[in-house]
């Protein structure tokens, strides 16, 4: 016997299948309007609008600026729509080559203008913050090239007034990050042993207490320490043991050997002195706070609502960073930070104006977001002056695939670095430089301006060389070079037969 179908159902189910087909002839229109053109009671309509809107067929809400809550619309027209007001929320703007883009980033990160206190270095690590580098780049290149007179001791102020902290990303790089940044790092797990270790995750322990609470040897106990730190798990409250970690190789170091027939005897002053020295005895060790808990995967996670918030809070750090997005610039960045993790959160953003999509730049392919503030100055004229950077700086452009840079800039390696003029570079120094490539001429009034990188090697305040060997000057033997006058006014130059050797000049 078939199933007996009321007229009620069948008439419902006509009706469902006309407004399907004549709503996609209209825009946002309220539920009043529908009720008032088709002659029927809104009663009669909420049936056939219930099932659309549950077949996604329909969308409803605040459509239109005039518009009142229960506006609906074609789901293929609203998308329509969105795509409209996208392209007309653009202002009108002539992209800029894409050689203007390391000069735009240098503006955006404080290269073009460097700070010069403590102040200053505190808003330059807003904008770096979650930025992931080798640990000993940062006080070598990245805070020399931001500040005119990089002080380490501006650092270890910023350390100990608290809400700043340094986060192992692998062995050997580090992320500095801002208290209310590490809720947006990728939650870590904490292993037993080292929550056993550090068992109060709002405590602070120094290396003797450890120590001794737990037993350890002391050299197993900091490389378990150092290993925790490389899994993102453990910090550090000073940049002194940072610092230490830096020059050892984050190595423990290794206790002073006693002769057998010395045993029972004092162990030498200078071995065990030496082994302080080494030992990463300053500050407290302590569980970062997103190793408090297990991580969760996304499908273990009822609240999808607040991961989405946190997808656009890193869009906004990579937004104050760069102040424009684009797949190849986040390749350098940590996982949550790269461009399939932020994407849909930038589209969304985009639709509620927070930040413009298009073309900004020339020769970059797909989609580019900027946000207002980076547009404003993107409209202005960039800077003319002499800055520099690291080729591995946050703000390098070295190693994008990018047509417009390629061939100019020097391999993305920590030994390279570059001085430009504007958005022109005049100087490229390779491998700390045994091989430098002027690109302006030896007369050049400026040129005492372009060898900024090579003083920071030799006159940084943390692990400066003692000289630099320059065995080339654009490809010919550096002591007959025309640019060996420029060179020697600015240092200390040695001749041998084949290279020179540059040092600081003495007062």
């Amino acid at each position: 016997m078939p199933p007996i179908v009321k007229k009620s159902d069948e008439r419902d189910e006509e009706l469902t299948a006309f407004l399907d087909e004549w709503l996609r002839f209209y825009g946002p229109v309220s539920v009043e309007w529908l009720a008032g053109t088709l002659a029927l009671p809104v009663e009669e309509l909420t049936p056939a609008v219930d099932d659309l809107l549950d077949g996604q067929r329909l969308v409803q809400g605040r459509l239109v600026v005039e518009g009142g809550e229960d506006d609906l619309c074609d789901g293929e027209n609203f998308e329509i729509l969105l795509r409209m007001a996208r392209s007309a929320a653009v202002p009108s703007f002539n992209p800029l080559p894409v050689e203007d883009l390391p000069r735009f980033l240098a503006q955006m990160q404080g290269l073009a203008a460097p700070g010069e206190d403590m102040d200053d270095l505190w808003a330059r690590l807003e904008g770096l913050s979650g930025y992931p580098a080798r640990a000993e780049l940062w006080e070598e290149a990245i805070f020399p090239a931001r500040m005119w007179r990089y002080d380490g001791a501006w650092l270890d102020s910023l350390m100990q007034e608290g809400g700043l902290h340094w986060v192992g990303v692998e062995k050997g790089r580090v992320a500095f990050c801002l208290e209310d940044d590490l809720p947006l790092l990728p939650a870590r797990e904490a292993k037993d042993g080292l929550r056993d270790l550090l068992p109060d995750a709002h405590a602070r322990y120094g290396l003797p207490a450890l120590a001794m609470k737990s037993g350890l040897p002391m050299e197993r106990l900091v490389a378990r320490l150092w290993d925790g730190v490389w899994a993102g798990i453990v910090s550090n409250d000073s940049m002194a043991t940072l610092r230490k970690g830096i020059q050892q190789d984050f190595q423990p170091p290794k206790l002073p050997q006693i002769d057998p027939e010395r045993r029972g005897r004092r162990v030498p002053r200078g071995g065990f002195s030496r082994w302080t020295g080494a030992a990463p005895l300053a500050g407290n060790w302590y569980r970062l706070a997103g190793a408090q808990a297990s991580s969760l995967r996304v499908e273990d996670d009822p609240n999808l609502l607040e991961d989405e918030e946190r997808a656009r809070d890193r869009a906004r750090l990579l937004l104050d960073r760069y102040g424009i997005l684009f797949r190849e610039l986040l390749q350098w960045e940590t996982p949550p930070f790269q461009w399939p993790a932020v994407f849909r959160a930038l589209r969304l953003m985009e639709l509620s104006g927070e930040v413009l999509g298009g073309i900004f730049f020339h020769g970059i392919s797909g989609l580019q977001f900027i946000a207002p503030r980076a547009f404003r100055l993107l409209q202005r004229k960039l800077p003319d002056g002499v800055w520099w950077l690291n080729a591995c700086d946050p703000a390098s452009c070295c190693g994008l695939p990018l047509a417009g840079l390629r061939g100019t800039l020097p391999k993305r390696l920590p030994g390279n670095f570059i001085s430009y003029c504007g958005s022109s570079p005049v100087l490229i120094i390779e491998r700390n430089g045994k091989a430098l490539q002027f690109l302006a001429p030896p007369d050049d009034p400026r040129l005492p301006e372009y060898l900024a990188p090579l003083h920071n090697l030799i006159e940084r305040r943390f692990q400066p060389l003692l000289h630099v060997t320059v065995e080339s000057i654009n490809s010919e033997n550096s002591c007959t070079s025309p640019y060996l006058d420029a060179l020697s006014l600015a240092f200390n130059v040695v001749r041998d037969y084949n290279r020179i050797f540059v040092s600081r000049r003495l007062a």
